[in-house]
């Protein structure tokens, strides 16, 4: 009975500070740096995924691991580095509205 308040506890402080430290984190960026350097790694992550998909639908026929998840496959994988490797400059001139 004991040991599982005291995991469940544990389970809890540690949450806490998780949720505490990664907020402090991301007020100390913006504050430091500015909503576009939360914002653009957030927008670089969904068309990584979105162009994953896109690749992997369209092109896909080679399987990437297809124990941990099937529908992924390399042609995805590679699609979406390209993909979010051509946008990623573009969006952050765009995003901070700098010419270079």
């Amino acid at each position: 009975m004991a040991s599982s308040y005291l995991h469940n506890f544990t389970l809890k402080c540690i949450r806490q500070l998780f949720l505490v430290g990664q907020s402090s984190f991301w007020i100390q960026t913006v504050k430091e740096y500015g909503l576009v350097w939360v914002l653009f790694p957030a927008f670089l992550v969904v068309v990584n995924d979105t162009m994953a998909y896109v690749f992997g639908v369209l092109l896909g026929k080679h399987k990437l691991l297809p124990r941990l998840s099937p529908k992924k496959t390399v042609e995805g994988f590679i699609g979406a580095g390209i993909s979010t490797l051509a946008v990623a400059a573009p969006l952050l001139k765009f995003m901070t509205g700098k010419d270079g």
